[in-house]
């Protein structure tokens, strides 16, 4: 049973009222006032009993809903206290373990921030972050201290690395289970004995009776509404915030987050947390509604659009996998703003767990309804429409470039899924829950059946860009550990690559494997210059062939975004792609970069 936030509040009190109201008149119907007042000392005496025993439950409920949210508040610091404490003691390992163990932990620390905290709204753990969790472990596997530090640290990491896992699942054991559905039966069922009971004095004055009756299920509503809000730490308005694990990334980072302590343990009411975002979207950034001209929904989108009439470009950027339309991406409108860009960031049927979604002919339709939304509000220059997107978003911005090619001027892929069959393989093998969400938009495992098939074959980027004809430029990024570090092996942007890319310049199916699996880039293929615009995560490997180009860089499932919308600035639809764009200085976007979601 799950009742969360001020609008469940209201129903328990308003509830309350109404129904204290409703039992005073019955109450008055069903017996007369000297029956009433006859057993007045009968009523009385069994209220008191009633009252105080109710009185007691409830007071122990409410201080265990208490104690609960501030446990997991602990609960989550000692757990970011862990993760810190592992990366800053791997500084006395030698650096093949230091870097594994100092990746893993931003790793960890992202996939937390990003991927777990809204399924902990729903009840549910990241299996990413979880496997993250245990490479923390394998990364020790084949070491051995041998000087005297090295001896003094290799115990202690362990032991934080047992503390991590004993705190992760503590946490996870809060966020699956609340207030258990018979506890709220018994106070249920307590109020309205307590509230009738009060209501069965007979009084003169009628309007007094209902006031009394009235205030004492004020009084039990509001501590109702104390553990609804309390008995559900990371779900709900009033919410144990990610914020620790988000001070953890800016001491990997290299930053420092100056958010008053107080505002870091729980989340702000006013600020809603969504999807991988600690940075809420600009205020700037609204939300508008329309109707799909598919089958007449209301679909909805975050848009902004900069002041004056002069014509501007527009930025599509599109929500990963497992995000909707709020998904906070906050650093695409940030550019937007800063540019006096145009923006949207479409909803497209939600997160990719049903067949309306990931890809769907609806998904496009409400796509292609969008950009009418943008254009009829704001003048936007056709020759600077822009798609972008990360991991699952990746995806969409392919699958837009081949199957709305008359649209764009460029698109920029990050991390991608390009072939729906081989990701329900790999995430079978990663045992997370990719898989099952992949079934559930397609119909079911690959070969289940002819349309089943179809489905997949029809979400699929390699499949649809090798019918489509491209007009205009498309950029196709990669971290060398994803699929290691992240959901999405490389695999997946180099097949995208390789069916749009001239056949000379196409990389062989033994080298990508070999890609996927060691991680290195051999110095054959290796990239021979520098890119200022990804500083941050130097490029290994770059192919330029046709329409597209592939870059290979040093990191897992991220995306850079002022990499990205420097390239993006630079295209034009019917002039040539200019491939090397030089970066601004000071950047556009002074906030660093975060780990992708799914």
């Amino acid at each position: 049973m799950e009742f969360h936030g001020f609008r469940t509040g209201l129903f328990i009190i308003l509830g309350g009222i109404l129904a204290s109201i409703v039992l005073v008149a019955a109450a008055r119907k069903l017996f007369s006032k000297d029956v009433l007042r006859q057993g007045h000392d009968i009523t009385g005496n069994l209220l008191s009993v009633v009252g105080t025993l109710y009185a007691v439950l409830l007071g122990l409920v409410v201080v265990d809903a208490l104690v609960r949210f501030e446990h997991a508040i602990d609960v989550v610091q000692q757990e970011s206290n862990s993760l810190a404490d592992i990366f800053l003691l791997s500084e006395k390992l030698p650096e093949l373990q230091r870097g594994r163990l100092k990746e893993i932990c931003k790793t960890y620390a992202h996939q937390v921030v990003e991927q777990e905290w809204p399924l902990m709204e729903r009840g549910l753990m990241s299996a990413d972050a979880r496997d993250t969790a245990f490479s923390l472990t394998r990364a020790l596997n084949d070491f051995e201290p041998t000087t005297e530090s090295q001896k003094a640290v290799y115990p202690m990491i362990l032991e934080q690395i047992r503390e991590l896992w004993d705190f992760r699942r503590e946490r996870a054991g809060t966020a699956q289970f609340g207030i258990p559905a018979v506890e709220w039966f018994v106070l249920i069922v307590g109020a309205a004995v307590t509230v009738l009971f009060a209501g069965l004095f007979g009084s003169q004055s009628v309007g007094l009776q209902r006031f009394v009756t009235t205030l004492t299920a004020l009084v039990i509503g509001l501590n109702l509404y104390l553990v609804s809000l309390f008995g559900y730490p990371f779900s709900g308005e009033l919410t144990v915030s990610s914020r620790p694990f988000a001070t953890d990334i800016a001491i990997f980072e290299g930053r420092f987050d100056d958010t008053p302590a107080h505002e870091q343990a729980i989340g702000s009411p006013s600020t809603p947390r969504k999807r991988g975002a600690e940075a809420p979207w600009p205020p700037e950034v609204t939300t508008a509604a329309f109707a799909s001209p598919a089958d007449g929904s209301e679909q909805k989108t975050l848009l902004y659009l900069p002041p004056g009439d002069e014509s501007v470009p527009l930025l599509v950027a599109f929500h990963t996998w497992s995000g909707n339309y709020l998904q906070n991406e906050a650093p695409y409108a940030e550019w937007c703003i800063a540019r006096g860009w145009a923006f949207v960031h479409p909803d497209l049927r939600g997160p990719g767990d049903r067949p309306e979604a990931a890809g769907s002919d609806l998904a496009f339709a409400d796509l292609r309804a969008v950009l009418e939304l943008a254009q009829s509000r704001r003048r936007i220059d056709p020759k600077r429409i822009y798609a972008v997107g990360v991991s699952g978003g990746g995806m969409m911005a392919l699958l837009a470039a081949a199957r709305m090619a008359d649209v764009w001027a460029a698109a920029s892929a990050w991390v991608p899924v390009t072939d729906l069959a081989a990701w329900h393989a790999d995430s079978l093998a990663r045992k997370n829950k990719y898989a099952a969400m992949i079934e559930r938009v397609c119909g079911g495992p690959p070969g289940a059946a002819a349309a089943v098939d179809a489905a997949y074959t029809a979400r699929s980027v390699v499949a649809r860009l090798e019918t489509a004809r491209l007009p205009f430029p498309i950029d196709i990024n990669t971290g060398i550990h994803d699929g290691h570090t992240g959901s999405v092996p490389v695999s997946h942007a180099i097949r995208a690559f390789n069916v749009v890319a001239a056949a000379a310049d196409r990389i062989p199916a033994a080298m990508t494997d070999a890609l996927v699996k060691n991680r290195r880039v051999p110095a054959d293929l290796a990239f021979a210059d520098t890119d200022p615009l990804y500083a941050t995560k130097p490029v290994l490997l770059r192919r330029q062939s046709g329409p597209a180009r592939l870059t290979v860089f040093d990191g897992g499932h991220d995306i850079l975004h002022e990499a990205a919308l420097t390239w993006l600035e630079a295209q034009r639809r019917g002039t040539a792609a200019t491939w090397s764009p030089q970066p601004h200085a000071p950047p556009i976007l002074s906030r660093p970069d975060p780990a992708a979601g799914m």
